[in-house]
């Protein structure tokens, strides 16, 4: 799924001194610095744009339009990395306001924890974008009114860190990391194809400036992350300010590749479905899951479960029933694969047993779990994925 390459230094990138506050490689954990924890709603001065963090479980928002509360960016993290799901504030280029990074996953934006100043990963995406349009009524599809899908892969580095950098006005000094994503010159997109941006962040206060490229290649200063001339600056400040009421706009619109599973859990019955990756089920509760369905939009999918007395089911697909509801039986293992999906895409999983907490992720028809061994699954993960 991701494809790493360690530069010795930012400068061997881009031909020129890149990180001057620090002489030595910094490790620093982004998650730390992404998500606002201040209670302050940073806004630019200019255009009145504000960012104000939600935080729900493994999910933050960044709320960004200071009228209306459904527009926003959306971003999941695990232990491993942080990605961008769904951008509902910015045009795709294509003439829609907002856009799905596909399949939900691929789209990371940097390692969870334990990243260096200047390393470097690539990742692709499909960019699908979509109208929502509070003017003209509600529009949550891919298919109206300007249908655009195309490949987009970009490399993302930890460029710069200063945790004493004056940012100026009422932010004052504070502890910034910069991340920077550029354009790899083999993607599709038809719009920016020479595109680079730069996304400040400050502990504590997440989102504090961002710096965007059409082609960085034109700007003589651009490997000089403090003295670079961008084409648009919006630097934040903060404030007490009130940010609307954040809504969670489009929520049955879901890019392919996403897989939808539901979990029937021991004294709850069906839990409420959760996508790509999310906890189905409840873990370190000791409580057992007994069944789960599963969906993938736009492919077909097959699962099956291993029950105490049966042993491995026949295999169902595509929303049926695998394991037992009610009937007092856990699951002990599971599996699934994809029927004749698209080159390069898997289906992953893994569950949650009792005693040991989660196993590590298996693909494409393998077994998690354990069955036979009288050890209960009491939540599962699935998400698909693509490979490059």
């Amino acid at each position: 799924m991701l494809a790493v390459t360690l530069a010795l230094s930012v400068s061997s990138m881009f031909g020129g001194a890149a990180h001057q506050a620090e002489a030595l490689p910094v490790t620093v954990n982004p998650i730390e610095y992404m998500i606002n924890t201040s209670g302050y709603t940073m806004r630019d001065p200019a255009s009145g744009s504000i960012q104000k963090t939600i935080v729900s479980g493994d999910t933050f928002w960044y709320l960004k339009n200071p009228w209306d509360g459904r527009r926003w960016e959306r971003y999941r993290y695990d232990e491993d990395y942080i990605w961008l799901e769904r951008d509902m504030t910015w045009p795709d280029g294509g003439g829609n306001t907002s856009y799905d990074l596909g399949p939900w996953g691929n789209g990371k934006i940097a390692p969870t924890y334990n990243w260096t100043v200047g390393h470097s990963f690539t990742t692709e995406t499909t960019v699908t974008g979509f109208n929502f349009l509070p003017s003209q009524g509600t529009t949550c599809s891919y298919s109206a009114p300007n249908p655009i899908s195309y490949w987009n892969p970009v490399t993302r580095t930890l460029v710069y860190h200063n945790s004493a950098l004056n940012m100026g006005g009422d932010i004052g000094v504070v502890d910034v990391i910069v991340i920077q994503a550029h354009a790899t010159g083999s993607e599709t997109n038809p719009y920016m194809p020479q595109y680079a941006e730069r996304f400040w962040y400050a502990k504590g206060y997440g989102w504090v400036r961002w710096q965007s490229w059409a082609n960085y290649h034109t700007d003589s200063n651009f490997s000089n992350v403090t003295a670079a001339n961008p084409d648009i600056d919006i630097p934040m400040t903060k404030t007490n300010g009130s940010a609307p009421s954040f809504q969670d706009a489009c929520q049955n619109l879901y890019p392919t590749g996403t897989a939808l599973y539901s979990v029937h859990q021991e004294n709850f019955g069906w839990l409420p479905a959760v996508a790509q990756g999310a906890v189905g089920g409840i873990e370190n509760s000791n409580l057992r899951a007994e069944g789960f369905t599963l969906t993938v939009t736009g492919m077909s999918v097959q699962y099956r479960a291993w029950v105490p007395g049966v042993g491995w089911q026949s295999w169902v697909s595509d929303g049926a029933l695998a394991g037992t509801e009610a009937m007092a039986t856990p699951m002990e293992a599971i599996q699934v694969q994809l029927v004749s999906p698209p080159t390069d895409y898997h289906i992953e999983y893994k569950v949650y047993l009792t005693g040991s907490g989660w196993t590590g992720w298996v693909r494409d028809g393998a077994s998690a779990g354990t069955g036979g061994s009288g050890v209960k699954i009491e939540a599962v993960k699935i998400r698909v994925v693509k490979d490059f």
